[in-house]
């Protein structure tokens, strides 16, 4: 799938190699959850970076479990060790909304992964999780995806200002 997913030269069709590799897959379920990545790219470039996404649909019905804390970070968790990223982040629309943009760097949300990051640097933002984790820091802001608030997120996007 990989393979298919190479950029090519439209006129003759060879394959541009340092855009890396593009899919996107959806498990055609009544419970939709999709994923796109770019993978591969080298250098990343500020047109083309390298990103992993999962869209989850709305909590609701079956679909509610998914947004399960302990569920939402297996899921994000088992991502992160896959994927070794920079960053990581379970965020919502609403979420991302809020912050000011930083292209290419980290997005703030109810759970957000940063490597290298030290846990110390995290311990002087009351209310968050802060753990070491696959080689960085995980920070958890609050016990629900669903409901984060508006200081935990700002702890959390003051915490990455600072990394």
């Amino acid at each position: 799938m990989l393979t298919g997913g190479r950029n090519r030269v439209d006129t003759d069709g060879r394959v541009i190699s340092e855009l890396g590799f593009r899919v996107s897959l959806w498990n055609k379920n009544p419970v939709a959850v999709s994923f796109s990545t770019t993978c591969g790219a080298s250098p990343a470039t500020s047109s083309v970076k390298n990103y992993f996404a999962m869209e989850l649909p709305e909590p609701v019905g079956a679909a509610a479990e998914l947004y399960d804390s302990g569920i939402a970070k297996s899921v994000f968790c088992s991502v992160v060790e896959a994927w070794d990223p920079q960053w990581a982040t379970f965020a919502s629309y609403s979420m991302r909304a809020a912050q000011e943009r930083n292209p290419g760097g980290p997005i703030a949300g109810w759970m957000t992964y940063v490597s290298g990051a030290r846990k110390s640097v995290a311990a002087e933002f009351p209310g968050l999780s802060v753990e070491d984790f696959s080689g960085g820091t995980l920070l958890v802001a609050g016990p629900n995806p669903l409901h984060v608030s508006d200081s935990h997120l700002s702890s959390v996007v003051e915490f990455l200002s600072r990394v």
